[in-house]
């Protein structure tokens, strides 16, 4: 699902998005980052004292079909 969000974004022209997912779901903050996001959150801080997780990732622009660049 998250690349079938990523894609509809790009085709809005956006250039990034922000996820949002909860401490009782460490796996979902994990695979953000593991592909990229940025944390917009204390990655140090446990679970309990951070609340939601905010995380954002930037979007690579496609100006050719088949090529992305980065912005």
């Amino acid at each position: 699902m998250p690349a079938e969000q990523e894609r509809a974004a790009r085709a809005r022209g956006e250039r990034r998005i922000r996820w949002i997912t909860g401490p009782r779901r460490p796996e979902a903050g994990g695979l953000h980052l593991a592909t990229g996001c940025t944390p917009r959150l204390d990655t140090a801080a446990g679970p309990e004292g951070i609340g939601p997780l905010p995380l954002e990732e930037h979007l690579a622009i496609t100006s050719h079909p088949g090529k992305a660049t980065d912005l």
